[in-house]
């Protein structure tokens, strides 16, 4: 019996007695502890009739609702119920699938449509179906919601294609309807037009069920056409937005040589690496989709999206009347993800920090633009997330200030996309030079590339703090005088070398009550610690500290943390 959909139910048993014969795993699991009875029992009264007038009728694959009811502590669900032509007059096979879970489907399948309808919009190209059971094709694009272009047998769109191009090209146009016909499977190809490097470049894919071939989908779109990007463009694969060179080549072209007015905003998502972390890249793509997808629903026409990191997206918005245009698109955006996922309905919530600068109002080149943006972004991060902040000459400073100092603070270059290693490299090659680079700025590096909640540095011997950063500090910034945590000698015995890990301090719970009512008192869920000795030759301990969610202290990433320690110690 082919299984199509995850959640479905398979279950076979005897007419009259209602006795199992088999099922499959996930009805096994439905069950539960209720598999020695039999089918009829777990059904209210009134279902019993409805399967029973069913199985009478044999209606194959005609659904019918069915109730669920248990004698212990299971709630009573509804399954849409058929019955299969495996079914016999001794035996009934029943598919079912929740009724909930249906709902559910069908409202996720109606998000995901309208995501994927939005990042079709983005892009210039023609789609075209092939029915092959009617031989018909369908031309239509995704410029404003799914507009039908034409319909035509595909007989007469081949003969009319021949008809109006040159004969040289006609084996291309062949080619390609043999392709249809046949249900190759995949396929690629070009139909040259003015030249040997121009035309219509096509591509496909054939559809199956059970081995027949059902239709044919795929794209026709320009090649070599020049834009303003110059070079055909071209879209990450996920996302569906421009790639980051294509993205950079655009706004450069709009900047830098046509000297037109543009705003430009790089967008961080905040906390993107604990979805990853704790839901895998399935889920985190997931929310990659769904948010590139409200990018470009909120800015529509106003400008392009590109997506230039992992989680970092870049905008160029070239068409608006005024700052307040662009707080509304940024208002979207940043409003919009906010919304999009909950710890109530998901398990987890993202946000967006969203950093802002407008030519040639604060720069006239695309470099200064870019790295303003940067660390327009950097703040938005160290205010608390969930934010966008446009440059203000009376509130920030001078560009040329705000460079400099982004630069020796390693904020601007943070948002390249460099690894953890390569910033503990630029910290340590700062300090080496000689740079200005206090304990603060250590923390604030630390923050940002190892996407540290909160981070404290304390003096032990003199019962102090030293530095602290993060987006969730406690309350006024400042530690207080509660810090015995810190200094609680019955914390010993859980440092190994120096350090301490603790993915959960509810570990403590049983193990230690003090020690996770100290914990639970700082807002902490998950610790780790590292003790060393400065040259002053004073104890200090530094410790990286997640509030909000339970982060994993990646053991592969120690070695960083053991370089960090050192910085410390020559810096202390």
């Amino acid at each position: 019996m082919e299984q199509h959909y995850r959640y479905v139910y398979e279950v076979k048993f005897k007419n009259g007695s209602y006795e199992f014969i088999t099922g499959n795993s996930e009805f096994y699991r439905f069950l539960k502890d209720d598999f020695f009875i039999t089918f009829d029992s777990l059904l209210t009264g009134s279902s019993k009739g409805v399967l029973e007038e069913a199985i009478k009728r044999r209606a194959f694959n005609m659904p019918f609702v069915l109730e669920f009811f248990f004698s212990h502590d299971r709630e009573a669900c509804y399954m849409v119920a058929v019955i299969t032509d495996d079914s016999t007059s001794e035996s009934t096979v029943l598919h079912m699938i929740e009724l909930d879970r249906m709902y559910y489907d069908y409202n996720t399948l109606l998000t995901e449509r309208q995501d994927d309808i939005v990042l079709l919009s983005q892009l210039d190209s023609i789609f075209y179906s092939y029915d092959a059971a009617a031989g018909t094709i369908t031309c239509y694009h995704y410029r404003d919601g799914k507009n039908v272009i034409s319909t035509a047998d595909l007989q007469q769109w081949e003969k009319e294609s021949l008809e109006s191009l040159p004969a040289q090209v006609h084996s291309n146009v062949t080619k390609f309807v043999s392709n249809l016909k046949n249900g190759t499977r995949n396929f690629i190809g070009m139909i040259p037009a003015n030249g040997e490097d121009e035309g219509i470049d096509f591509s496909g894919t054939a559809i199956y069920n059970s081995d027949v071939h059902i239709k044919t989908v795929g794209i026709f779109g320009k090649t070599n056409v020049k834009s303003i990007i110059g070079d055909t463009v071209r879209r990450d694969q996920l996302t569906g937005l421009y790639l980051k060179e294509d993205i950079t080549n655009y706004a450069k072209k709009l900047i830098d040589d046509l000297k037109q007015k543009a705003a430009m905003a790089i967008i961080d998502i905040d906390d993107f690496k604990n979805v990853n972390d704790h839901f895998g890249h399935s889920v985190g793509d997931a929310v990659l989709k769904k948010c590139s997808a409200i990018i470009a629903e909120q800015l529509g026409s106003s400008g392009k999206a590109g997506r230039i990191g992992g989680d970092e997206f870049y905008i160029v918005i070239d068409d608006f009347d005024g700052m307040e245009t662009i707080k509304s698109i940024l208002r979207g955006i940043k409003n919009n993800i906010a919304e999009a996922y909950s710890d109530k309905k998901d398990g987890f919530h993202v946000t967006t920090s969203i950093g802002l600068t407008v030519a040639p109002d604060d720069a006239g080149n695309f470099s200064t633009l870019y790295n303003l943006a940067d660390h327009m972004l950097y703040l938005a991060k160290n205010k608390g997330k969930n934010r966008y902040i446009f440059y203000e000459r009376a509130k920030h400073g001078s560009v040329e200030d705000i460079l400099q100092t982004g630069v020796d603070k390693i904020g601007i270059i943070s948002r390249r996309g460099i690894s953890r290693s390569e910033a503990v490299c630029q910290i340590l090659d700062l300090m080496y030079r000689g740079k200005v680079f206090s304990a603060e700025d250590i923390l604030g590096s630390i923050v940002k590339h190892f996407r540290v909640e909160r981070i404290m540095l304390f003096n032990k011997t003199d019962k102090t703090v030293v530095a602290q950063g993060g987006s969730i500090l406690p309350e006024d910034g400042n530690i207080g005088g509660e810090i015995d945590y810190i200094y609680d000698d019955r914390l010993d015995g859980y440092f190994n070398d120096n350090v301490m890990v603790v993915n959960n301090i509810k570990q403590f719970r049983t193990l230690n009550p003090n020690i996770y009512e100290n914990f639970f008192n700082q807002g902490i869920r998950s610790i780790m610690q590292h003790r060393f000795v400065g040259k002053n030759g004073k104890e200090y301990v530094l410790s990286y500290e997640s509030v909000s969610s339970n982060d994993t202290w990646h053991l592969e990433d120690m070695y960083l943390y053991r370089l960090l320690d050192q910085i410390f110690i020559e810096s202390l």
